[in-house]
């Protein structure tokens, strides 16, 4: 039994209305997701970016597949960060030679954000990286339970009301 769950126990004794599961299982789902973003930003690091640069560029290849421009709020919604944080890494991925922002043809106060081609040969280079640290985080369990794992996720992220599950 780990100290948490020890200490948790201490709580729901002196709390008996206390719901120790849903305790433990919010813990344990911000653990697990710090241990994923740790092993993915390690993995990336040899490259000189996070996760959520990684994803950044991800998103721009996709857009622009699918010609569709990408903004920054676009950017901040789809990957739950701050603008603030955006702009670091739009900056980052433009002093790298990975993205450039391009004027809103039609609004000169908004731009888009695209790949370029380095950027994109960047990304191919960094898939492998990536899967494999995804990979690792989740070598425990078996296709299925990593299946069953997918949607039991889904369904506690699927409750009809974005914006619960954005203001967490």
């Amino acid at each position: 039994m780990s100290r948490f769950e020890q200490r948790l126990d201490a709580y729901c004794a002196l709390n008996p209305a206390a719901d120790r599961e849903s305790l433990l299982l919010a813990r344990l789902l911000i653990l697990s997701t710090k241990r994923l973003r740790s092993q993915r930003n390690q993995a990336l690091q040899p490259h000189g970016i996070s996760y959520n640069h990684y994803a950044t560029l991800a998103l721009l290849a996709a857009d622009q597949a699918e010609g569709v421009p990408t903004s920054p709020t676009g950017i901040s919604e789809l990957l739950d960060v701050s603008k603030a944080q955006v702009t670091k890494m739009v900056d980052a991925l433009a002093d790298k030679g990975w993205a450039e922002r391009r004027l809103d043809e039609h609004d000169h106060r908004r731009f888009s954000v695209d790949i370029t081609d380095e950027g994109k040969r960047e990304l191919a280079a960094m898939l492998d990286i990536v899967g494999a640290a995804s990979q690792r985080f989740a070598s425990r369990l078996d296709a299925a339970q990593r299946h069953q794992l997918v949607g039991l996720l889904t369904r506690l992220l699927d409750d009809g009301d974005d914006t619960a599950a954005d203001e967490a």
